[in-house]
């Protein structure tokens, strides 16, 4: 493994993998936290908690995202860019997930009149859940903003849909039909959620 610049570590006693087997309590906990193959959890036997036993790094990541997909994992306080906006995390209130705080959603920069609340986020959830009250605010907000070239059409296996002129070959055809939304945390940093990240392309109808 290497950190910091090029500096080469082996160590052989540092372990990662989804060998720990997880049982899911009540309300959807976890009986130990350690989630994603990396283990980036609060727990000891975390990856990154691992290598701060081992004085490797300190027992801290980053994880850049970017709207174009890609992004950087980042372990210790060796980050090559001071340029990136960031939100520090902290532990949620509501179990051992992260979370930048409370977050105020907007759609094509303009507010949802939504109450601020917080957001965590997951590393073993493939999508993104709203609350009730922001994911109704989203879709009045998606639907008051559709392009005229789009109509509404019913799919069996989904609550909203809607179809072009022309057949979408890929979430990429989508970007000039639809606005982004955006997720505003503390200190004016702000998360994007491009059209082509929260909307699916499905078969014809």
């Amino acid at each position: 493994m290497s950190f910091g610049k090029h500096c080469l570590i082996t160590t052989t006693d540092c372990c990662f993998s989804c060998g720990y087997d997880q049982q899911v309590g009540k309300n959807g906990a976890v009986q130990a936290a350690t989630d994603g193959l990396l283990g980036l959890g609060r727990g000891s036997v975390s990856l990154v908690s691992q290598l701060k036993q081992h004085d490797i790094t300190k027992n801290v990541f980053a994880h850049c995202l970017s709207t174009n997909g890609g992004g950087f994992l980042y372990f210790g306080e060796d980050i090559v860019s001071t340029s990136w906006s960031r939100a520090t995390m902290a532990r949620s209130t509501s179990g051992n997930y992260y979370s930048p705080a409370a977050g105020t959603l907007y759609f094509d920069k303009r507010p949802l009149g939504v109450k601020p609340t917080e957001v965590v986020f997951d590393s073993g959830s493939t999508y993104t859940y709203f609350a009730a009250q922001p994911y109704q605010a989203t879709v009045s907000a998606i639907q008051a903003g559709l392009s005229k070239s789009l109509t509404k059409v019913c799919d069996p296996s989904l609550p909203l849909c809607w179809k072009g002129q022309k057949v979408f070959k890929s979430v990429s055809d989508i970007k000039k039909e639809f606005k982004s939304l955006f997720m505003r945390f503390s200190k004016n940093t702000a998360m994007e959620i491009a059209p082509e990240n929260y909307l699916i392309v499905t078969v014809s109808i």
